[in-house]
């Protein structure tokens, strides 16, 4: 069981709404061995297109709605849920209006800048939301992030957060409490801060308490139009 909170600019109260994995799941036809669980992390979910996605333990993803109902159940991209534990999910989250996945997985690869076995962070997006089509968008070997050729678990790093505008993510490196950025487009890595706080981060999402709200801000485009 779980519990769904959700904030209404338009009512100004929050609305609180039980889900039952195991139910939901098996209605929509998508129970494979066991009942999923919420992965229960921050980078594990996102809100995208007025849902909210959220990554569940059998490398799946559920689309849950603003009432707390699960509207669908999403497989990860084709890399992630193989019988190999060196595959991890990491990451789900928007860009440029895209729902964008990133997972950790080993592979042998040959490109201009890794040409044998070696742990990559792989980048996906989501180009078909009805078809469940993701096509694969960059991926980096933990070499060229870490400038290590020593293995690092996913539990040894974090994908804090993808920009929103660009393609540019940000990591925090929990052995020496850095937070880096790593460019898609340029490949640059680079250093963007320490911190001798906690090893978790979570992204800054703007406040809107005062803003207006739905009602209001349609009131007030009603006055506009009548002057």
């Amino acid at each position: 069981m779980c519990t769904v909170h959700s904030y209404s600019s338009e009512t100004g109260v929050w609305r609180h709404s039980q889900i039952d994995w195991a139910e939901d799941v098996r209605r929509l036809g998508q129970m494979n061995r066991w009942v999923p669980q919420i992965t229960g992390n921050d980078s594990h979910a996102t809100i995208f297109n007025g849902m909210l996605y959220l990554n569940l333990s059998d490398d799946q993803i559920a689309v849950v709605d603003v009432e707390g109902k699960v509207q669908r159940i999403i497989p990860g991209p084709p890399s992630v849920g193989r019988e190999n534990a060196q595959h991890h999910s990491l990451f789900i989250g928007q860009s440029q209006g895209r729902l964008h996945y990133i997972n950790e997985e080993r592979s042998r690869v040959y490109t201009r800048d890794f040409d044998d076995d070696c742990d990559l962070l792989s980048v996906w997006v989501l180009e078909d939301y009805d078809t469940h089509k993701w096509a694969l968008k960059h991926s980096v070997s933990q070499v060229r992030l870490f400038g290590s050729n020593s293995y690092k678990s996913s539990f040894e790093y974090t994908v804090a957060a993808i920009h929103p505008d660009s393609n540019l993510l940000f990591i925090f490196l929990s052995w020496n409490r850095q937070l880096i950025s790593y460019s898609l487009d340029s490949k640059d890595v680079r250093a963007v801060c320490a911190t001798q706080g906690p090893i978790w981060c979570t992204p800054y999402v703007p406040c809107f308490l005062d803003f207006l709200s739905v009602a209001e801000h349609e009131e007030h485009q009603g006055r506009r139009r009548g002057r």
